[in-house]
This record gives C-alpha cells, sequence and structure tokens, in this order.
C-alpha cells in the first residue's frame, strides 16, 4: 500500500518526497539566514513535501502537503497567496482546519531562546490557542490563482532589511556583547562587514524579485494572454 494518496491532478503516485535528511530541508533548518525568512517574512515549510514526477511543470506547480491529521492532499501553493509570507504561526489545513508540522531553522530557536523574556507571556496567553485562518481550498487539478506581484521597490527593500538584519547578528551584535564585557570590540570589523552586507542583501533582494516578483508577474501576463 502506497504511503501516500495518489496526486490530485494525474492520478499518479510517483512522488519526491522532502523531508529530513533531505538536502532542501536540511538547507533550510542549518542556512543562517533562513532565519530572517522566518522570523521577519514568516515564511515556514512543511515537515513533509511531496512532488509528483509524473505531472509536467515546474515542483512549485507539482508540489503537494498532505495533512497528517485528515490525509488531504493540499497543493504547496495554496499558503503562498502572498509569496508564503505572514505564516508566522505556522501552517493549518484548509480542509479539517488543523495545524500541519513544520520544520524551524536552527539559528531561528536559537534567536527564540534568547529573546524569549519578550516574547514568551505575549506567546503564552494570547498567540499559543490562536489558530490561524484557514487558506481558501482550491480545486487540485488546477493550479490556485498566481498572487499579485510585488514591485521591485517593495523586493529591494526585502533585501536592505535582509542586509541589516545579517549585519546586526553577524558583527554589530557580537561587538555590543564584547562592549558589555568590557572588552575592545574589532570595530574595524563591523565597519567593514557593512558594504559587504549590503550587498548581500542587495543580491537577496534581486533574487527574490528574479524568481518570485518577475517570474509571477510573467506567468500571470502568460495566463491572460492564453499561451
Amino acid at each position: 500500500m502506497n504511503e501516500y494518496p495518489p496526486c490530485p491532478k494525474c492520478g499518479g503516485q510517483n512522488f519526491k518526497v522532502w523531508k529530513l535528511p533531505s538536502p532542501v530541508i536540511v538547507h533550510w533548518v542549518l542556512n543562517p539566514g533562513l532565519a530572517f525568512n522566518e522570523l521577519v517574512l514568516g515564511q515556514r515549510i512543511p515537515k513533509v513535501m511531496l512532488i509528483c514526477l509524473d505531472c509536467q511543470g515546474r515542483f512549485t506547480d507539482r508540489g503537494y502537503v498532505l495533512c497528517p491529521h485528515c490525509k488531504t492532499m493540499n497543493h504547496g501553493r495554496s499558503w503562498g497567496r502572498k509569496y508564503g509570507f505572514f505564516n508566522w504561526l505556522g501552517y493549518v489545513c484548509p480542509c479539517c482546519g488543523k495545524r500541519i508540522p513544520c520544520v524551524w531553522n536552527f539559528t531561528s530557536l536559537l534567536i527564540l531562546a534568547i529573546t524569549s523574556p519578550i516574547w514568551y507571556l505575549p506567546y503564552r496567553y494570547y498567540f499559543r490557542d490562536r489558530v490561524p485562518a484557514k487558506p481558501p481550498l482550491f480545486d487540485l487539478t488546477k493550479l490556485p490563482p498566481s498572487p499579485k506581484p510585488m514591485p521591485r521597490k517593495v523586493w529591494i527593500f526585502v533585501g536592505a532589511v535582509w542586509g541589516l538584519t545579517m549585519w546586526m547578528i553577524r558583527s554589530l551584535g557580537p561587538a555590543l556583547v564584547a562592549l558589555s564585557k568590557g572588552h575592545s570590540p574589532n570595530w574595524n570589523h563591523v565597519f567593514i562587514q557593512v558594504p559587504i552586507d549590503a550587498f548581500g542583501g542587495l543580491v537577496f533582494g534581486v533574487f527574490m524579485y528574479l524568481f518570485l516578483g518577475l517570474s509571477t508577474s510573467k506567468r500571470k501576463e502568460t495566463t491572460s494572454d492564453g499561451r
């Protein structure tokens, strides 16, 4: 008996399974830069993702998330109407409304542990029992509607915030910690990292624009033209 239900679109059961120790999931867990995506942008990924190998198209159009509670196959883009942003509380099944387990980035957990005195009480008494709103159900034989493309300036701003966050975590933060302990921080290193992380943030913003913003806009134009 197959472990997973058949693909809702083609009926096949030939899936590429992304779960630990899949390199994709391992990269999400170990890459420190992705803590920004989780904690600031609210991007999460489920513990198990299925990519249908019998369907045609890009993997983002062939990806499904199986709800472990009701065993419903949900399209991977069900939570991506806003590029997958703002899912800080995780995924909720569009069918049964229960939470779908997601993975955590290691650096995110470390930051959350350090800052727990700030966020724990609000989370404990307000957010912990709040279940995110269910995304709409889609006809799985078709693709969910593409999100409205975000302007290039927005992606550049996202990249700038990403670069600033990396600079604070990797350079300014350790320097302030050393200063609080009575040591003399290496300020040259702190200032040298400013253009480096600024360039990294610019690259990140351009990358997100090219692969999400621009590609989404092109898909929308292609769909409207009927080609």
